[in-house]
């Protein structure tokens, strides 16, 4: 999971508040709310193929919450972050249905963390797989650490303190890492004074971040980083070891490698959140490394 600026996407024109395709189903849907017995509205606004590419776009054709490409094998969950028809385990909330076609409420999902089913998780507390399947899926989950939930469309959305994590309101890297664990790299929840951070904890467990198919496929990216990492310290300690004068004709290769190196977060890929962690955390290791060859280098060129 990596935090995402929804202003790098326009809002699509038919989520528009006025004259919209979007603003004339919310008439609907406010004179459907407005009978107390009323049934689920069937929704049908947020599905338009323009709001589909616009998330597609925002977020790289990438899951918003695992980070993993999927559209060569499952279709696109629209993903309503405060569900729209329901609130599971809240009676008789009938979801925040004013929220349905709001360009702020939507994600882009894979169906693995967007619907729920028995997964086979990686249990980070004894770092073996669960083999007992644990049933994860957000669907229409939305805890909140607080006793204030919004019920009507007047209320104030503001006073809610979700526990879930919406990677372009809050910033995964602030509440969640990446630890390899018998060689299999797995989310964990960052701690603030000893305690877990329950944003942290939640999110994990009701996306099922560590579903034993998606640590597979993390840790297989990440080695390949760990190599990269490897490749490039390894020039750094060739040259630090080789003569000095030698240096003028090694550091434009070096610099290659670091910039290719570096270049490997700001591509879009699978994982980006975790891609950009490790790369930060291996330079920080050469970063002494670095700092001994541009000395010598600028010494001998000034």
């Amino acid at each position: 999971m990596k935090y995402i600026d929804r202003n790098n996407v326009t809002a699509p024109a038919v989520l528009a508040e006025n004259d919209s395709k979007a603003a004339n189903e919310r008439a609907k849907v406010r004179a459907h709310y407005g009978n107390p017995n009323c049934d689920t509205y069937k929704f049908r606004a947020y599905k338009d193929v323009e709001v589909l590419n616009a998330l597609n776009e925002l977020f790289s054709n990438k899951c918003a919450y695992c980070g993993s490409f999927y559209r060569a094998t499952s279709p696109t969950d629209i993903e309503h972050f405060r569900p729209k028809g329901r609130v599971s385990g809240v009676t008789g909330h009938k979801g925040y249905w004013w929220l349905a076609s709001t360009w702020g409420n939507l994600l882009p999902s894979c169906i693995l963390c967007n619907r729920e089913q028995y997964n086979e998780l990686f249990d980070i507390t004894t770092a073996n797989l669960n083999l007992a399947c644990i049933k994860s899926g957000k669907v229409d989950h939305f805890p909140l650490a607080g006793p204030y939930r919004a019920t009507k469309e007047n209320d104030d959305i503001e006073r809610e303190d979700p526990l879930l994590i919406d990677p372009t309101q809050r910033d995964p890297a602030l509440y969640l890492t990446w630890r390899k664990i018998n060689n299999s790299y797995v989310i964990v929840p960052l701690h603030q004074s000893g305690v877990t951070i329950p944003y942290a904890r939640t999110s994990i467990q009701v996306y099922g971040l560590n579903r034993w198919p998606l640590v597979e496929s993390r840790t297989a990216a990440a080695l390949e980083i760990e190599v990269a990492a490897q490749l490039l310290a390894s020039q750094l300690s060739r040259a630090i070891e080789s003569d000095p004068a030698l240096l003028p004709v090694l550091m434009p290769t070096i610099e290659d490698y670091v910039r290719e190196f570096v270049r490997k977060k700001e591509n879009p890929a699978q994982f980006a959140g975790m891609i950009e962690y490790l790369v930060d955390r291996e330079l920080g290791k050469m970063f002494n490394q670095l700092q001994i060859l541009k000395e010598r280098y600028n010494n001998l060129t000034q």
